[in-house]
C-alpha cells in the first residue's frame, strides 16, 4: 500500500514539474514577440539620438520633418502623393511647426516642386499660415521678375499655379512676367484667360480690362514707330481678344493704307462707314485712298546705259532690283537672286519652259509668288521665270506681266516710271 502512495506522489511531482517548465517556455516566446520590457527607456534613448542627430546635421533644431523627408526622398519609389498623405495624416505638432520653415527654404533654394508639395500637405492644418507662405512665395517670384531672372520666375509661377490654378494674384503676376520678357502676345493671352479662373464679375472684368489695355499699349508703340507691317500682323492676331472689334479693324485698315495696300484697306473700311463711332474718320480715309488710286505714282528709276532699273518688293519683305523690259512677256529673276530669297519666302513651282536669251535657248523654271509691288502698286500671284541670266547691277527683268496691269509711262528725261490704275 505504501509503495502505491509513493508512486502517486512521484507521478504528481513529475506532472507539476513539466507544467512549470512548459509555462516558462511559453512566457519566453511571448516576450520575444512583444518586447515591451524597458520600452520607456528605448523610446527615450531613440528620441535623444534623433534630436542630437538633427541638431548636428540640419540648420533647423528638432527638425523631425527634415529627417523624415530625407528618408522618403532617398527612396525613389516614394511618390509625392504618399508624402502629402504622410504630412496630413501622420505629422505631429513638431513637424507642423517646422513645415513653414521648410517651405520657405525650398522657395529660396528654387525647389518649387517640393515647396508646392509641402504647402499642399500643410493647407488643411493652418489656413492663415498658408496665406503667409503664399505672400512669401509671391514676393520672391516678383523679385525674380524685377531682377530679370525670368527662367526661375517662370518655374516658380508654374509650380505654384499647378498647386493653386485659380489664384488670381499669381495669374496676374504671370502677365507681368511676359510683359517684362517682351512677349506681348503671351501676356495678352494670359490676361484674357484669367477671366475663366475668376469667380465673380468684377474679377472677370479686371481680366478683360487688362487685356484691352495691353492691346492698346502695343498698338500705340507700333503706330508711333511707324511699323505698319508689324501693326497689321498684330491686329490680325489679337482681334479675337478685343471687346471692340471695330477698333481693331480700323487700326488694321490704317496699317494697310500706310503700306500702300489701298484695295485691301478699302475692303476693311467699308463696314466701318456704317458705325457711328468710326463713320467720320473711316470716310476721310476712304476718300484719301480713292484719290491715291486715281493719282499716278511717280517711281524713281536708275539709269543703266540704255536701260532703267527699278526697286520692287517680293511678298512685302524682299527687295529686288529689276531692269524694265517691255519686250519680255514674263518677269525674270536671276538664279543667284532666287537662291538668296527662296529660303525665306514662298515660291510656288509651276512648270519649266524654254527661254530665248542673248546666249541662246535655256530651260527655265516658272514660279508664282503671292505678291510683287512697286511703291504700293501690287500684282498678286505673279509669275517669275528663274534662269542663269546674270546682269551686273540688277537681279532680273520686270516684264509685261506686271506692267500691263497698269497704265504706265517711262519719263526718260526725269528717269521716272509713272504707274496709274486702269
Amino acid at each position: 500500500m505504501m509503495w502505491r502512495i509513493i508512486f502517486l506522489f512521484i507521478l504528481l511531482c513529475s506532472i507539476g514539474l513539466n507544467v512549470y517548465l512548459l509555462g516558462q517556455k511559453n512566457f519566453s516566446l511571448l516576450g520575444a514577440n512583444f518586447p515591451y520590457t524597458n520600452c520607456t527607456t528605448n523610446i527615450a534613448d531613440n528620441s535623444k539620438s534623433l534630436s542630437t542627430g538633427s541638431q548636428k546635421n540640419s540648420p533647423f533644431n528638432n527638425n523631425l520633418l527634415t529627417e523624415k523627408f530625407i528618408r522618403k526622398t532617398d527612396n525613389e519609389s516614394t511618390s509625392k502623393n504618399n508624402l502629402i498623405n504622410e504630412l496630413t495624416v501622420n505629422s505631429d505638432d513638431t513637424e507642423i511647426n517646422n513645415l513653414p520653415v521648410q517651405i520657405k527654404q525650398a522657395i529660396i533654394e528654387q525647389d518649387y516642386s517640393l515647396a508646392a508639395v509641402l504647402i499642399n500637405g500643410f493647407e488643411q492644418k493652418d489656413h492663415l499660415m498658408v496665406l503667409s507662405l503664399k505672400s512669401f512665395w509671391f514676393d520672391d517670384a516678383e523679385r525674380l521678375i524685377k531682377t530679370m531672372n525670368f527662367i526661375s520666375a517662370e518655374n516658380s509661377l508654374i509650380a505654384f499655379l499647378e498647386y493653386s490654378p485659380d489664384d488670381l494674384d499669381f495669374l496676374f503676376l504671370s502677365v507681368d512676367l511676359y510683359v517684362e520678357k517682351q512677349q506681348i502676345l503671351l501676356a495678352i493671352n494670359h490676361a484674357f484667360n484669367i477671366q475663366f479662373h475668376a469667380f465673380d464679375e468684377a474679377q472677370q472684368q479686371n481680366s478683360i480690362m487688362l487685356t484691352n489695355s495691353l492691346i492698346r499699349q502695343e498698338i500705340k508703340r507700333l503706330f508711333d514707330l511707324g511699323l505698319w507691317l508689324e501693326l497689321a500682323e498684330f491686329t490680325q492676331q489679337v482681334g479675337e481678344f478685343d471687346l471692340e472689334p471695330f477698333y481693331i479693324q480700323w487700326i488694321y485698315a490704317v496699317a494697310l493704307y500706310e503700306q500702300g495696300d489701298f484695295e485691301t484697306s478699302l475692303n476693311e473700311l467699308e463696314p466701318l462707314l456704317e458705325q457711328a463711332n468710326y463713320k467720320l474718320k473711316a470716310t476721310a480715309l476712304f476718300d484719301r485712298i480713292e484719290i491715291a488710286l486715281r493719282e499716278p505714282s511717280m517711281i524713281p528709276l536708275e539709269r543703266q546705259g540704255e536701260h532703267y532699273i527699278v526697286q520692287g518688293l517680293i511678298n512685302e519683305d524682299y527687295t529686288v532690283s529689276l531692269m524694265i523690259d517691255t519686250g519680255a512677256s514674263i518677269s525674270l529673276l536671276s538664279q543667284s537672286a532666287f537662291d538668296q530669297i527662296s529660303p525665306h519666302t514662298e515660291f510656288e513651282y509651276v512648270k519649266d519652259i524654254r527661254l530665248n536669251t542673248a546666249g541662246g535657248q535655256v530651260i527655265s523654271s516658272i514660279y508664282k509668288v503671292a505678291k510683287f509691288e512697286l511703291q504700293g502698286y501690287k500684282v498678286k500671284n505673279i509669275l517669275f521665270a528663274v534662269s542663269p541670266y546674270i546682269s551686273e547691277g540688277n537681279d532680273g527683268l520686270l516684264g509685261m506681266n506686271f506692267l500691263s496691269s497698269f497704265d504706265f509711262h517711262i519719263d526718260q528725261n526725269n528717269n521716272l516710271l509713272t504707274l496709274e490704275n486702269k
